[in-house]
């Protein structure tokens, strides 16, 4: 978000905020004609760095609140086939791919986050399906992540 806020006929400030941080820029208009185009290319510019600056730690356009999701249906017998943890600090969007060496269906996927955080994430099928012994997974959110992501597979025994 970016707000222009006009402190007299000369002075402006542009403040350009993001989730994570805010970016203050003074400026100054002149009264020059001639001028007039060059300020204005210069606020122009000025925001196009705001907005690059407050939104450098969050780049995600992900807009979401989820924290946990589960895909399919685990039946009583089902065993843990696979389990991944994606560490607090790591970059998304990551992808997530399995393959079981002894081609037994998975047929339960579950994620979930360690910890709330206002900043969620998404998750996005990228091949395979459930009950199939090969599935695969995109997590979208922000990044760097600041909490953990496991992810475990359940398969038929």
């Amino acid at each position: 978000m970016s707000t222009v806020q006009y402190l007299n006929d000369a002075t402006f400030r542009i403040v350009a905020q993001s989730e994570v941080s805010t970016v203050s820029i003074w400026a100054k208009a002149f009264r020059r004609s001639n001028t007039s185009r060059k300020t204005m290319i210069t606020c122009k510019l000025l925001v196009v760095c705001a907005f690059c600056v407050a939104g450098s730690s969050a780049l995600s356009l992900v807009v979401s609140q989820e924290q946990s999701y589960f895909f399919g249906t685990k039946p009583a017998d089902n065993l843990l086939c696979y389990s991944k943890t994606i560490t607090k600090g790591s970059a998304l969007p990551a992808s997530i791919s399995y393959t079981n060496a002894n081609d037994k269906k998975i047929n339960f996927v579950t994620m979930n986050a360690d910890k709330y955080s206002v900043l969620g994430y998404t998750v996005d099928k990228t091949d395979g399906q459930l009950g199939t012994p090969a599935i695969g997974y995109r997590i979208n959110g922000p990044s760097p992540l600041t909490y953990a992501i496991t992810i475990d597979m359940f398969c038929a025994p």
